[in-house]
């Protein structure tokens, strides 16, 4: 996704003005950019590959509890309810669980019908569903982190940061997904 197109997709208002009150836009994240910058990256992709509201809300707010690799919490994950309240159950279960999970746990054991919660220290059964949305937000997280780190116009680079995750997630991923993919990595 170029960052022309990154502006076809808002979310409600309601989200999004629950970000800007968490102070998501100023809260540095990787690639040198706001958090907010990123979470809005990530419901766009999943918006594009066509997935149903509650998915493209939870990669809104993937990272709002804070996660292994980004441990700022905007929201301390024994406040859910307040998360529940702006993006319903549904999403919030799958941002939830993006959250909590131990990422390398998560591939390792990826098609296990459990997620290993590090902030309570114990499982939580899962869907099969669950596992493809969590597939689907973990590749959307990481597709728009390797074109921010590594520029759109270089498709060797992406495609060195992404292969190692997409071989992973790849069966469990959305045709709009692997589309992403093989336009983001094809040498003109």
């Amino acid at each position: 996704m170029t960052p022309a197109t990154r502006q076809e997709f808002s979310p409600p208002p309601g989200a999004l003005a629950f970000l800007n009150s968490l102070g998501a836009g100023e809260v540095r994240h990787k690639a040198n950019r706001a958090l907010l910058e990123h979470l809005l990256v990530t419901y766009s992709l999943l918006v594009s590959w066509r997935h149903d509201e509650p998915v493209a809300l939870a990669g809104l707010l993937h990272s709002i509890y804070g996660t292994v690799a980004f441990d700022e919490p905007c929201v301390a994950p024994t406040d859910r309810e307040k998360v529940r309240a702006v993006i319903g159950e549904e999403a919030e279960r799958l941002a939830y669980l993006f959250s909590a999970m131990d990422r390398e746990r998560f591939l390792e054991t990826l098609g296990s019908d459990v997620v290993a919660d590090r902030f309570r220290g114990e499982d939580i059964n899962i869907t099969g569903d669950e596992t493809r949305h969590m597939c689907e937000i973990l590749f959307a997280n990481e597709f728009d982190l390797a074109i921010a780190k590594k520029g759109a116009g270089r498709p060797d680079r992406i495609e060195k940061k992404l292969a190692p995750v997409y071989a992973r997630l790849e069966p469990y991923l959305s045709p709009g997904a692997r589309a992403a993919y093989g336009a983001a990595i094809r040498r003109s």
